[in-house]
C-alpha cells in the first residue's frame, strides 16, 4: 500500500465504495482510483476528465480529493461533480495547500485558506463537518528545508 501524507487522517473516515480522485501515483487498494494520467506500472481503474465525468449520480459513499484541487483549472466544477456522485450522507475528504512552493508546473493554480475551502464546499450544498491544518517538512533540490502548510477537512452531502 502506498502511504500518502493524509492517509492516516482519512483511513478511518472512509465508507466504501470510495473514489480517490486525482490519485496520480497514490493508488489505494479496495477503492476506485481516478486520474487522467496513465501509470505504466499499475493501470488505473478509471481514466477520464473528471470535469466531464460520466460517473453515475450517487455512486459513492466517500470521495477523496487529496492535494488535487490546487491543480485543476476550475475547482468549482470539481466540487460540484463530487457532490453529484456522492450518495446521500456521503462524505468528501479534501486536502489542499495554503502555503507551499509552486509545484508540478505548469498545472499549479490555487492556494486555499481554511475559510476558502469551507466556502467552496458549502457553496455546492455540502455540510461542514471538520477541518484542520497540518504542516509538512520538505527539502528542495538544493537541500533547503521548508515547511509547507495545508488544510484538510471533511464535508457531508
Amino acid at each position: 500500500m502506498i502511504i500518502h501524507e493524509s492517509w492516516k487522517y482519512v483511513r478511518d473516515k472512509i465508507v466504501k465504495p470510495c473514489l480517490n480522485i486525482g490519485c496520480g501515483k497514490f493508488l489505494f487498494q479496495h477503492m476506485d482510483n481516478l486520474d487522467v494520467i496513465e501509470n505504466p506500472k499499475k493501470p488505473l481503474q478509471i481514466t477520464e476528465d473528471f470535469t466531464h465525468s460520466k460517473i453515475p449520480d450517487k455512486s459513492y459513499n466517500t470521495v477523496l480529493l487529496l492535494n488535487v484541487i490546487e491543480h485543476v483549472r476550475n475547482p468549482c466544477i470539481f466540487i460540484e461533480q463530487c457532490y453529484r456522485i456522492l450518495k446521500e450522507n456521503g462524505i468528501l475528504i479534501i486536502s489542499a495547500p495554503f502555503s507551499t512552493n509552486i509545484h508540478r508546473q505548469p498545472e499549479d493554480f490555487w492556494r486555499f485558506t481554511k475559510e476558502g475551502l469551507i466556502l467552496l464546499c458549502l457553496s455546492f450544498g455540502f455540510k461542514f463537518k471538520e477541518i484542520q491544518g497540518y504542516n509538512k517538512k520538505v527539502f528542495t533540490k538544493i537541500g533547503d528545508e521548508q515547511v509547507w502548510s495545508y488544510y484538510r477537512g471533511v464535508f457531508e452531502k
